[in-house]
């Protein structure tokens, strides 16, 4: 993993981070903002990496995270935003 890449993925799970302190608040435009944020980056920066099934993954439970704190479904965009950022932690770069 080249530096570049490294720091990409720091300001994903920094913005994952703060979608679920958003979402541990009931704060829906801040979580659903900072979920869009790592749904972007993840989606526009990091599609050269190897692991692209685990990539695809992690964007899908953004996915699913934003669509939950859209709909005040706290627990389960948590649960999504938690899972996310393990997935993006496993990747082998």
């Amino acid at each position: 993993m080249n530096y570049w890449q490294k720091d990409t993925i720091q300001e994903t799970d920094r913005d994952l981070r703060d979608a679920d302190m958003a979402s541990l608040g009931h704060d829906r435009q801040l979580a659903v903002a900072c979920l869009a944020s790592a749904t972007h980056r993840a989606e526009h920066e990091l599609t050269n990496i190897a692991s692209v099934v685990e990539l695809r993954r992690a964007i899908a439970l953004m996915r699913r995270a934003a669509d939950a704190a859209d709909g005040n479904d706290w627990g389960a965009a948590h649960l999504d935003i938690v899972d996310a950022r393990r997935t993006l932690a496993s990747i082998r770069w």
